[in-house]
């Protein structure tokens, strides 16, 4: 999932493609519809769409065929505790309805139900629960919206579903029959709204040109209300004649809004006569601090609509300070809908964006207070103790580390907002609330430092580029303009990319105006950990060619969005060399089967998919008619099942697919290719072990083996003589329970928890049983069932600078794989075995290559 303003850059990049539909006419594209979902934007307007649905209807103005609609916000059925039958909860939301005697007028009648705010809910929707089917039923309240949803409830009546787009599951997604959009603003709407704001054309047009001048600022224009925010501070300043501090970033525009209305408070509550922007916030100070408490709270636990127990515990009294007028444009009463028994009121930030810039206010002002005891929830980092003298530089290391540990974003524009109060320029916008400024150069190269080199593994696209928007929020343009250069250079593929030039090229290639003709990931210097932050850029191109660079699930995810998004570019695209294996093609096949994909040419050689994969695969391409014409799946295990499903696509569909001629030959100039001989090495195998042909026994007694220290005293295993550094593969038959595996040459020998394959963090293992396995590595454990061609022979391969280790179940031809271990491997890997009947090492040559007219 990705933070709003991420979900923001994709929009501002793409035009819908599909239908527009009137808010009145969701339900009547076809027959069959039943159930709708309204994503959109906090803040876009969907609330808006659902109120003048509703009005429309009960003026008699549309929707004439429509006997009753009822308006269930999420947020309110989250107050409701206890059990309901679904007439009684629709009785406690309109009392009126207890004059209906007989609860089958719903389905008499058409009826809708309109779920607005699934994001705001504060239970989860659990469709694997046991559901309710009698309206007469009494359940949770979860449990009976479910129900509805699933259309085991009321299964006649029509349904509208309203959501952010980060609150709808997977799950969800699969009892709804039509999905639509709130977009918000186009470029063409952005202008207008500023035409129609603005009386003076001159004046409207160069606050345009000033936006347009700022990427972040015109893609934030996206949301309507956002518009609002920007015109009345350009408004404000320009008609002032203040264009100096012209807001650039979106932390400067949001101190300058927070200026203003503490200017308008003043000028409601004492008159028209000028103030001093010191004393302005020094005058609402108090207020200002308490609602910055409030939403520094509610972001950590992610909420968006809250209490007066809530404003109360910050110490705000909701009528004063909402009278007052320093909250009316900032804080908003969430009206409690026809709801007798409710006398809680709610409320909300007029939009989450506020919410996260005051979060961010609140915890600078506690860090340049020396008052970090509100915030040391937030800086807790595990059991490692928060510095006893943290400086600025260290405050925002620990925010950005608990941005990119959130899957969803949830604090990315909180980050960006912390580095942009950082800067000087902006603290003394904020002066009267904060005690003094603090800003100096060593600090703001330490921090944008630590931006730049932020080494963590396995950090998501969105966060990656987050990184790069928070050094934009430090006017830091740095990075961008190194990018620039590349890009710029004949010889641009000899430079170096850091990790931080990497998110910047892929956001600058990615947003780019012109479509790539053929991004190639190879052809760029950089780590590997920089080719995976290079790769959502496939979004700007239409052939991209990602052979061989060590990308994972997450990779694939990225890749299927891109195939999803309106107005794909992408024609052609090359994974092979890959190890993707069946998961990563099961995500790549969400993006197959979207009807926004174009793609003609998949090349998934090499990626370790077997007929699971292939099974996923045909079923995408069987979901819709298919623009692909060529599908390369070579060197890959499909097995006869697998090949079987896709050939029948071949038959229906113009596409040719390309399965190696035979399995047995994929066996032998595959993965055999890295065969290797290894040998056992005698002075390891412990006394109850004897060997002989490559074959390794056990006794009840122990053998007459020479002391050395190199020998296992109390595991029944043996290493090999071989130390692999590179490729290598290898077989083993196995008979009775057996451990397969690798070690480093330094493992213990004598101690038992310490010298056992997998027990330990120096060696990896697989334990082979007849009706499972068993992955271990540092005494971690993952259960593997046994494949349906289960055989006693395992393939072993080891990419030792790739950082894995694959194991495989070899049978009659066939490859099935197991397992995979990925790490970074610090010596030598030494095959190794534990026995408890036999195992045989098995010996292979290297397949001759077949000349190329052979193929």
């Amino acid at each position: 999932m990705k933070h709003e303003i991420c979900q923001l850059d994709s929009a501002a990049k793409t035009q819908p493609n599909g239908k527009e539909i009137e808010y009145n006419d969701i339900f009547k594209q076809r027959e069959d519809i039943r159930s709708v979902l309204t994503k959109g934007n906090a803040g876009i307007g969907k609330t808006v769409i659902v109120h003048k649905c509703i009005l429309d209807w009960a003026e008699d103005k549309a929707n004439h065929d429509i006997k009753l609609m009822l308006l269930l916000p999420f947020r309110e059925l989250s107050l409701l505790t206890g059990e309901y039958s679904f007439h009684t909860l629709l009785i406690e939301l309109y009392p009126e309805l207890a004059e209906l005697k007989d609860p089958k007028i719903y389905n008499s009648n058409k009826t809708v139900f309109i779920l607005d705010g699934l994001d705001e809910s504060r239970f989860k929707l659990d469709f694997s629960k046991k559901l309710v089917a009698d309206m007469n039923q009494h359940t949770t309240v979860d449990v009976l919206i479910t129900s509805l949803i699933k259309g085991k409830l009321m299964d006649s009546a029509l349904l509208w579903i309203t959501s952010r787009p980060a609150a709808v599951t997977r799950a969800l997604y699969k009892h709804i029959d039509q999905v639509t959009e709130v977009r918000g603003f186009n470029d063409t709407q952005k202008e207008k709204y500023f035409h129609r704001r603005i009386s003076k054309p001159d004046l409207a047009n160069n606050i345009i040109s000033h936006i347009k001048s700022s990427r972040v600022l015109y893609i934030m224009c996206h949301i309507p209300l956002f518009c609002w925010i920007a015109a009345t501070v350009f408004l404000n300043m320009l008609s002032r004649g203040d264009y100096k501090d012209i807001p650039k970033t979106l932390t400067s525009m949001y101190c300058h809004f927070l200026l203003i209305q503490a200017d308008r408070t003043h000028q409601k509550n004492h008159g028209a006569y000028e103030m001093s922007r010191q004393k302005l916030l020094e005058c609402n100070r108090e207020v200002i601090l308490k609602v910055a408490q409030l939403a520094f709270k509610q972001l950590l636990k992610a909420r968006l609509i809250f209490s007066e127990e809530d404003l109360k515990e910050c110490g705000i009294d909701a009528n004063d300070s909402l009278v007052s007028g320093m909250c009316t444009e900032i804080l908003k009463v969430e009206p409690t809908c026809y709801v007798n028994t409710f006398h809680e009121k709610t409320y909300c930030f007029v939009h989450l964006s506020i919410q996260e810039f005051l979060a961010a206010f609140y915890a600078f002002h506690c860090y340049i207070s020396n008052n970090l005891n509100p915030i040391m929830t937030f800086l807790a980092q595990g059991t490692k103790a928060v510095p006893e003298h943290l400086g600025l530089d260290d405050l925002l290391k620990i925010a950005v580390n608990k941005a990119l540990d959130s899957k969803n974003g949830h604090f990315d524009l909180f980050v960006r907002f912390l580095h942009g109060m950082s800067l000087e320029t902006n603290q003394r916008i904020l002066g009267g609330l904060l005690p003094n400024v603090e800003s100096d150069s060593e600090t703001m190269r330490k921090i944008i430092g630590n931006l730049k080199k932020m080494q963590r593994k396995n950090i998501s696209a969105e966060r990656c580029m987050n990184l790069f928007h928070c050094l934009s929020e430090m006017n830091d343009c740095s990075v961008r303009e190194e990018v620039q250069g590349f890009l710029n250079s004949e010889k641009g593929s000899v430079k170096v990319l850091s990790l931080a030039h990497c998110s910047a090229l892929a956001y600058m290639l990615q947003f780019s105006d012109e479509v790539q003709e053929e991004f190639d990931l190879r052809k760029y210097n950089t780590s590997d950990e920089g080719r995976k932050r290079l790769v959502p850029a496939v979004k700007s191109c239409s052939k991209a060619l990602l052979v061989g660079c060590k990308l994972s699930e997450n990779s694939c995810d990225i890749v299927a969005s891109a195939l999803q998004s309106e107005n794909s570019a992408l024609r052609e695209l090359d994974l092979s060399d890959n190890d993707l294996q069946d998961s990563g093609v099961k995500i790549l096949c969400a993006g197959l089967k979207s009807t926004n994909c174009k793609l003609e040419k998949l090349r998934l050689s090499c990626c370790g998919i077997t007929r699971a994969g292939c099974e996923a695969l045909a079923s995408a391409l069987r979901s819709k008619p298919s623009y692909l014409t060529e599908l390369d799946l070579s060197r890959n295990y499909p097995g006869v099942e697998g090949k079987a499903k896709l050939s029948k696509i071949q038959k229906k569909q113009q596409c040719t697919i390309s399965f190696d001629d035979e399995a047995e030959y994929w066996l032998k100039s595959g993965l055999r290719e890295y065969a290797c001989e290894i040998t056992l090495n005698p002075n390891t195998a412990h006394r109850k072990l004897s060997w002989k042909n490559q074959k390794v026994n056990v006794h009840e007694s122990d053998q007459e083996h020479p002391d050395c220290p190199e020998r296992f005293k109390h595991c029944q295993q043996f290493l090999c003589s071989e130390g692999l550094t590179g490729k290598a593969y290898w077989e083993i038959d196995w008979n009775g329970r057996a451990s397969i595996g690798v070690a480093y040459k330094s493992i213990s020998r004598d101690r038992l928890d310490k010298s056992r394959l997998g027990c330990n963090n120096k060696s990896w293992s697989l334990e082979c049983y007849l009706s499972e396995y068993l992955a271990k590595h540092n005494n971690e454990t993952e259960h593997i069932p046994a494949p349906r061609s289960h055989s006693g022979r395992l393939g072993v391969f080891l990419d030792w600078q790739g950082g894995t280790l694959s194991f495989y179940s070899v049978s009659s031809g066939t490859l099935s794989h197991l397992h995979t271990f990925h790490g970074r491997f610090g010596e030598p890997l030494y095959p190794g075995f534990e026995v408890s009947k036999s195992v045989t090492i098995c010996q292979h040559k290297k397949p001759t290559k077949r000349k190329a007219n052979d193929l």
